[in-house]
């Protein structure tokens, strides 16, 4: 009985090891992702060395990113919320006609 506890244990513990790598992979992508942003930014705006150019443009238009972003994250779950009461409104017909279709061939 003991040594059924010890590979759960064991196996809880890889769990756990496993979790704090794909939290470090997380976090490294993450970096990565904001390196590639910061670089995208300086190509588009073909920046030249004038960082604090940047800093005071990006200080500008922080507000109406911001806007943008709720606007695009509202859409979004408003065609969740159309799909997902698609899905209900056809699981329901197909409910309702697998009931019609049963008491019509008793």
């Amino acid at each position: 009985m003991a040594r059924r506890n010890t590979k759960a244990l064991e196996k809880a513990s890889d769990i756990d090891k496993k979790i704090q790598e794909y939290m470090k992979q997380k976090e490294e992508l993450l970096k990565k992702a904001q390196a590639e942003i910061g670089a995208y930014i300086l190509e588009k705006w073909d920046v030249d060395g004038n960082l604090e150019k940047v800093y005071e443009t990006i200080d500008l238009l922080t507000d109406d990113a911001l806007k943008i972003i709720k606007e695009d994250s509202k859409e979004e779950k408003k065609i969740e919320k159309k799909e997902e009461l698609q899905d209900e409104i056809e699981t329901t017909s197909k409910k309702t006609f697998e009931k019609t279709s049963d008491t019509k061939t008793l």
